[in-house]
């Protein structure tokens, strides 16, 4: 990859967040804060769980995030995690339609939570009515799905168990598109090549969402610091020729518009007092850091930049289209620090070539 060492500032349009939580209660406008220094946009992953919170709870927590965020530049809308559950078609389309009211424009389905994909999934899935009832009332509802895949074991979990997983949602990609042509499915955390290869043969609503950590970093940084706190980084990074592909796919011309920026990020009650670069590599405030390491790196990765922080997701969800100005970034070292931290964030003592301005 060409290095572009003239490249010293860059003058970037606010990032649109494809997946991150902001909290509840008091931290919530803090987060917001944080976040709309660098973003115009984000979907927002709630803490509740739906069919155990119902649509009006949903409500509630959507009208506290609008009052938090009042006046804080920032738009967004909601993803919200639905669990196995033994509701109806009509009853899952209803429930949909009163969440869309709510700004609710994402239904996240982690696979390790449906005990029945331990198995094969072609086998299973046809038996499976309560997961195919939410496939058909997210397609009858025009609501996005976003598929979790990774499985969470430990900071060093099998690598063949990940495998695993990926392989039974690629093969559940291929089921319910099959089924339902026009479901818009979302991909969230790709860390692999077999991955990306999977969302780049599918038709175009299909899309994946990348991480800066996982652009950035391999499995080889835990090697080299074992004693460093994983617990945050979830899922893991992979290897060397995953990275390289992810890299290569974001500055792609034609396939990178698959691709949409996404933080993950979470910012925890303990950071709240630290300054932006002490916090843990999944939190908000690293996130522009570690995207400007990479894509800074090359004049190509350079232009390709705004699709993947800003365009691809506005035209995946218009409604988080908002101009909001920009942010810029100097090329100036910083180092993460630890401060007072009960834990030591991942990437303490790494230098990072790129500040925001």
């Amino acid at each position: 990859m060409e290095v572009s060492p003239e490249i010293t500032k860059l003058i970037n349009k606010k990032f649109v967040d494809g997946f991150c939580s902001l909290g509840e209660g008091e931290v919530m406008r803090e987060n917001a804060k944080i976040l709309s220094a660098y973003a115009s946009g984000a979907l927002v992953m709630t803490p509740l769980r739906f069919p155990d919170t119902s649509p009006d709870i949903v409500g509630l927590y959507r009208k506290q995030m609008v009052d938090a965020l009042k006046d804080i530049n920032i738009a967004t809308r909601i993803a919200l995690a639905v669990m196995p559950n033994k509701l109806t078609k009509t009853e899952l389309k209803t429930a949909f339609e009163q969440l869309k009211k709510h700004d609710v424009e994402a239904i996240v389905i982690d696979l390790r939570y449906w005990k029945f994909l331990q198995k094969d999934v072609k086998d299973d899935i046809a038996c499976n009515q309560p997961l195919m009832y939410i496939i058909e009332a997210a397609d009858a509802t025009k609501m996005t799905i976003l598929i979790h895949a990774e499985t969470d074991n430990g900071p060093f979990t099998n690598i063949l168990e990940m495998s695993t997983w990926e392989q039974k949602a690629c093969e559940l990609l291929d089921i319910w598109l099959r089924i339902y042509p026009g479901l818009k499915i979302g991909v969230l955390h790709v860390t692999t090549k077999s991955m990306v290869e999977t969302i780049c043969r599918l038709p175009e609503q299909v899309f994946g969402l990348i991480t800066p950590q996982h652009l950035y970093l391999t499995f080889r940084n835990f090697v080299q610091h074992p004693g460093r706190h994983t617990a945050e980084m979830i899922p893991l990074p992979k290897f060397d020729a995953d990275r390289e592909t992810l890299q290569a796919v974001v500055a792609h011309p034609k396939l990178g518009k698959k691709f949409c920026y996404a933080s993950d990020s979470f910012i925890h009650r303990h950071d709240r007092a630290c300054q932006p670069l002490c916090s843990h590599v999944y939190t908000i405030p690293l996130a522009p850091h570690m995207t400007m390491e990479v894509f800074a790196k090359s004049f190509a990765l350079q232009n390709a930049m705004e699709d993947f922080t800003v365009k691809n997701m506005q035209r995946k969800f218009p409604n988080l289209t908002r101009s909001a100005g920009t942010f810029g970034m100097k090329k100036e070292e910083c180092y993460v620090r630890q401060d007072n931290l009960p834990a030591i964030p991942f990437l303490t003592g790494t230098k990072l070539l790129w500040s925001i301005a």
